[in-house]
């Protein structure tokens, strides 16, 4: 056979007149042996078809690895790093201007006895949670209940809109505050002269000649994001170490820090801190009285606004 009949398997002319053979059957094989006289390599033995192909087994393997991300995510370099994160997020402006107010409103230092019980058996299980499966997981509120619980992932945009809510009220306060924090490096304090434009006497603005500013604080406290917090919180809890469940979050721990979490935390987790929840959302709804002012009695359309604000982050 010459160079211009060999075609090799990529449609080529064979090199040196030799001629490239496709794996052909046994029974081509021996009529092409008989033929010739030519010497074709032995098939191999079959594989048992009940046996993973090594070739499958490849293919599959490059398929997982090209869909997997090359840079992942970014992680805390030391403990010092994330603690100091935490203590940044946990603590602020609440702690320390409305907490306080929240004292003196429900009975002073009596207040402090159910509030410490509620931080021990409520309060820091739940914390514990949020930070383990932040950690574990490395995802946000919205993409994190996919993988626990996928049933219960509108909890993540329940939680967004509850932010929006928070981030509406003390943003303002907020801002005064920064406000008068700069103001107040002046030489001559605004507020000290009457020559401003915002205190003449031809040039006030409405919201500071009136007393619908403290209105609106009032009916943002009543009906902002507490009952919707305690439902959403709860749904939450439910979620994770019912659903979830206790061992498959514990396992999670083990898996970060090594050692699986107290008994203490895991009682806590099944079974105190969802009826503490379930409890005082309930009686906090049957306890509820209608929002009174002392001079200003809030119309119904303004109540029913109130109540479609809190149950909007709910449903």
């Amino acid at each position: 056979m010459t160079n211009e009949d060999s075609m090799n398997a990529s449609g080529q002319p064979g090199e040196g007149g030799k001629t490239a053979h496709w794996p052909a059957a046994e029974g081509d094989r021996a009529a092409g042996s008989e033929d010739t006289g030519e010497a074709h390599p032995t098939p191999a033995k079959e594989s048992d078809p009940l046996q993973p192909k090594m070739v499958n087994v490849n293919k599959e393997r490059v398929l997982v690895v090209s869909l997997t991300p090359e840079n992942g995510r970014e992680t805390w370099s030391q403990k010092a790093e994330f603690l100091l994160a935490v203590i940044g997020f946990a603590v602020d402006l609440g702690n320390v201007w409305r907490f306080p107010y929240i004292c003196y409103q429900n009975g002073g230092g009596a207040f402090l006895i159910p509030y410490c019980i509620m931080l021990l058996l409520g309060g820091l299980p739940l914390f514990y949670m949020e930070l383990a499966l932040g950690q574990f997981h490395r995802c946000g509120c919205l993409s994190i209940w996919k993988r626990i619980c996928p049933a219960l992932k509108g909890v993540g945009y329940a939680i967004c809109l509850i932010d929006i809510y928070m981030g509406m009220y003390y943003n303002t306060i907020i801002g005064w505050a920064v406000y008068y924090l700069f103001a107040s490096f002046s030489s001559e304090l605004p507020w000290t002269s009457c020559g401003n434009e915002w205190n003449t006497p031809n040039c006030s603005h409405v919201t500071n000649i009136t007393n619908g500013g403290v209105y609106l604080v009032n009916f943002l406290n009543v009906y902002g994001p507490g009952l919707a917090i305690l439902f959403v919180v709860f749904i939450e809890a439910a979620g994770v170490f019912w659903f979830y469940g206790v061992d498959n979050f514990s396992a999670d721990v083990k898996q970060m820090l090594g050692h699986r979490p107290g008994i203490f935390w895991r009682i806590c987790w099944f079974y105190i801190s969802p009826v503490f929840l379930l409890v005082i959302f309930i009686f906090s709804f049957l306890g509820y009285q209608e929002m009174l002012g002392t001079e200003y009695t809030y119309p119904d359309w303004s109540i029913a606004v109130g109540w479609a604000l809190t149950a909007s982050s709910v449903i």
